[in-house]
């Protein structure tokens, strides 16, 4: 829903912040062989080059760039492939 917390789904460095493209308001956190986007933001809480521990508050959900309603997209890229978050999360 509109507003709901985003968390950190890793440990790692805010690497970029941007609102270009179709993804909206948009965070990328690096770790090691890890990055994760977190995409359509509406408030967003971090600032480039901050670290976060897996679990922080960085954002809200939004609905913003090319996007028919709110919510959050998530990708994680491992070494620079784009890999099933399925695979790498438990609740």
């Amino acid at each position: 829903m509109s507003g709901d917390e985003i968390l950190s789904a890793i440990s790692g460095r805010v690497s970029q912040i941007s609102e270009e493209g179709n993804l909206g308001k948009h965070i990328k956190i690096e770790n090691d062989n890890y990055v994760t986007v977190y995409a359509h933001c509406n408030d967003i809480l971090v600032q480039e080059g901050n670290e976060v521990k897996q679990g922080d508050k960085i954002a809200t959900i939004g609905n913003t760039g090319n996007s028919t309603g709110p919510h959050l997209h998530f990708e994680i890229l491992e070494n620079g492939e784009y890999v099933n978050p399925l695979n790498y999360l438990t609740e």
